[in-house]
């Protein structure tokens, strides 16, 4: 992670629309704060690999890691000003942004993952977020379809 002094803005990344808008919401953030942002995707393997005879683990990580190059190249492409840094961590993803967040100034994410139940104001990691970040957390909505 960056130095304490330049200020770290550390966003949930897992290829929604949501989590997207809320990576472009922090960079944009960060150019007013001039921070440096890091992108995180976190996975933990889901129980359905059992039942999956030639989809491994480190296929799933190799996924994620390939989704979070294609998410963060796209937006510092057009931020080239902003420092965005970018880590695969292999847990659950609300434990490696709480973790990331011991060190940073700012927590942002998405309302609502890939995942979203209809209907839902806040998805669980984005509430997980909420309640257990040791520093503030901007849930950042995209407006409705």
């Amino acid at each position: 992670m960056a130095s304490k002094d330049h200020g770290i803005i550390v966003v949930g990344v897992d290829g929604s629309e949501e989590s997207v808008a809320a990576l472009e919401w922090a960079v944009a953030e960060a150019r007013l704060r001039e921070a440096k942002v890091e992108a995180i995707m976190a996975l933990d393997t889901p129980w359905t690999i059992m039942f999956s005879g030639s989809y491994t683990e480190s296929d799933y990580a190799e996924d994620a890691r390939k989704l979070l190059d294609e998410t963060v190249s796209g937006v510092i492409a057009k931020h080239p000003d902003v420092t965005i840094t970018q880590s695969f961590v292999p847990r659950k993803p609300g434990l490696a942004l709480i973790e990331a967040a011991q060190e940073a100034d700012l927590l942002v994410v998405g309302s609502h993952g890939p995942g979203a139940i209809p209907g839902m104001h806040l998805g669980s990691v984005a509430n997980f977020c909420v309640n257990r970040s040791p520093i503030p957390v901007v849930v950042h909505r995209t407006p409705e379809k």
